[in-house]
């Protein structure tokens, strides 16, 4: 989290952390360590990616293998941001019945020839749960970038009927997702949208707004 910081700080908006708790190092124990992080979408990630220790990052979903701590900095760095696609997000919660309702405008930029997916997904930050470091184990620590759920799937759906877009073009989704029997705070949530390859899964543009503006 203090390196992820640093870069968030570094590069803004051009870099949207998602921070997957999965596998058997997520898995729960005794009090403090009672609460639990994981959620299916996470856990399909870690298997499809080939996770085998953490922390390990996965840049745009091109890092094959799976990336250690000390790459972060120099695989972001190189990364192309040359701007295929862009998103636009609309949430609008309701509070009396704790639903979210998601609009999404996706307008593409230039011509792309593969099939493409949306994938919306929810994040929360400011989760106040222990956290150990070496001996010491710290109970007010604050966990950011917590995926919770993925809204439409693990990895989303087409945008549009065969999957294929055009220059120009925009495409609309919209979703509902259920907050009730949750403990997700709507004030510190954010959906997640991910436009990407279906054929090589790379990441093409990536939006974030928050559920509560």
């Amino acid at each position: 989290h203090q390196i992820l910081e640093q870069m968030v700080a570094q590069y803004g908006d051009t870099l949207v952390p998602i921070g997957i708790h999965a596998n058997w190092f997520a898995q729960t124990g005794n009090p403090p360590f009672d609460y639990d992080f994981r959620t299916e979408a996470g856990e399909t990630m870690y298997t499809d990616f080939g996770i085998t220790s953490n922390p390990a990052a996965i840049i745009n979903r091109e890092s094959n293998p799976p990336l250690a701590k000390e790459m972060w900095q120099s695989s972001v760095a190189a990364c192309n941001h040359d701007k295929i696609a862009a998103i636009q997000i609309i949430n609008k919660y309701d509070h009396d019945y704790q639903f979210l309702t998601v609009y999404t405008r996706t307008t593409m930029l230039r011509n792309y020839t593969e099939k493409v997916q949306l994938s919306l997904l929810l994040v929360e930050d400011n989760i106040i749960k222990p956290q150990q470091h070496g001996s010491l184990i710290d109970t007010f620590y604050v966990h950011n970038h917590i995926l919770r759920q993925g809204i439409n799937g693990t990895y989303g759906e087409i945008i549009s009927p065969n999957g294929f877009v055009q220059k120009d073009s925009s495409y609309l989704y919209g979703y509902v997702l259920d907050f009730e029997s949750t403990d997700w705070k709507p004030e510190n949530c954010s959906v997640v949208a991910i436009l990407w390859d279906q054929t090589n899964r790379k990441v093409l543009q990536v939006e974030k707004a928050k559920v509560i503006q």
